[in-house]
């Protein structure tokens, strides 16, 4: 998948999952898209760490330093 796509990708699950807000920034997305390489697989893969790794921290929105200390503590 392309840059487009994974934002839409990601969007798709978490509206299906029932969130109706942004959790991840921007930057944070096209840090996924970089880690990915656009593989669906490995998307869900950043995003799962990180959306755990977020609750654990309480927090709402995940920025791009958070998926960049998810993939190198727990995805490299």
């Amino acid at each position: 998948m392309d840059r487009i796509q994974v934002t839409e990708y990601i969007k798709a699950h978490l509206k299906f999952a029932g969130c109706e807000k942004d959790i991840f920034s921007d930057d944070a997305i096209e840090d996924i898209f970089k880690f990915s390489g656009g593989i669906p697989r490995m998307v869900n893969k950043a995003c799962t760490s990180s959306l755990i790794y977020g609750a654990q921290n309480r927090k709402s929105i995940l920025d791009d330093r958070m998926i960049k200390l998810v993939v190198e503590r727990e995805l490299s």
